[in-house]
């Protein structure tokens, strides 16, 4: 092999490695917040979903074929938590792999619960705002 080919292959293969390693750190850097209105997800820190509380009908950890999927691990069976939307053009089924998805699934009814006692007594915010809560992977 000559001197320029072995340059050529080295640099494919770093090039490959490179990309390989950021998907990789981008796959891995999928957060979910909850808010007082909203479930957040987000990717680097910036918002990329969110999801009324509001429009959640239903919750479990039963899976679904098809749905918008927001993974940040490489073992979803154990940590799947699939959210029915009221509301939705494509897909009303959101899954996400918080690291708890029971406390997450708690923690959203909780503020579902919050936004019905606010809607009840006739104010347009709750007065009490969802534990904050910043459910990802680690």
């Amino acid at each position: 092999m000559t001197e320029q080919l072995i340059i050529k292959l080295a640099i494919w293969v770093g090039a490959w490695l490179g990309t390989v390693a950021v998907l990789v750190l981008i796959f891995l850097s999928i957060n979910y917040r909850i808010t007082a209105t909203r479930l957040i997800i987000t990717l680097l820190g910036i918002p990329i979903r969110w999801i009324r509380i509001r429009d959640i009908r239903h919750m479990s950890t039963d899976t679904k074929f098809w749905a918008e999927r927001y993974y940040n691990t490489f073992t979803p069976l154990n940590r799947r938590l699939v959210i029915r939307r009221r509301t939705g053009l494509l897909s009303r089924t959101l899954i996400i792999t918080p690291r708890n998805p029971h406390q997450m699934m708690h923690d959203l009814q909780k503020a579902k619960e919050i936004l019905k006692a606010a809607e009840t007594s006739g104010s347009e915010h709750p007065s009490t705002v969802a534990p904050p809560s910043a459910h990802s992977r680690h």
